[in-house]
């Protein structure tokens, strides 16, 4: 839920500032609305089947239905840090060009799709204790590497904004 709120707030700031660029660049503008407005979508229904996931792992008899829970919410969870993950590498491309009253948004943006990410990291890992048996070491490492790139992105934006 966190992210789809990071991509709402992109989405507001996208929408006000198409009618103050050039025609050329609220063209752009609109396709990365259009691209946010699915993510949004996408980050909200993975809460709904999050929560399906869930629902049907306390239910679970078994050891191997239980495990099978476990993996299906892995697969979702790695599918919303990725999610998240895109968007955070999009965002610097359209900061600068957002108008000025809605920098602040994105970076609470940027912020609460990061927030989203660590969460994920942090469910990851309970699941794959759980689980006893690291599945996604691997993909969780390149994805904290690319978050350190896009955190010094996040950085340099914030200071631009409070600095000038």
């Amino acid at each position: 839920m966190t992210a789809a709120l990071g991509a709402a707030l992109v989405l507001k700031a996208l929408r006000y500032t198409e009618d103050t660029v050039s025609a050329a660049e609220a063209e752009r503008l609109k396709e990365s609305a259009q691209r946010f407005q699915k993510l949004q979508n996408a980050l909200a229904a993975y809460v709904d089947k999050d929560a399906e996931i869930f629902c049907a792992y306390l239910r679970a008899r078994t050891p191997e239905e239980k495990e099978r829970g476990l993996k299906k919410s892995s697969e979702g969870v790695l599918a919303v840090i990725r999610l998240c993950v895109t968007a955070l590498s999009s965002m610097p491309a359209f900061y600068k060009k957002v108008r000025a009253q809605l920098e602040s948004d994105m970076l609470i943006a940027f912020l609460f799709f990061e927030t989203a990410v660590e969460a994920g990291f942090i469910n990851l890992a309970i699941n794959e204790k759980m689980l006893n048996v690291p599945r996604t070491g691997k993909q969780m490492a390149l994805l904290k590497k690319k978050m350190r790139r896009l955190h010094e992105h996040y950085r340099a934006m914030h200071r631009e904004f409070h600095h000038g």
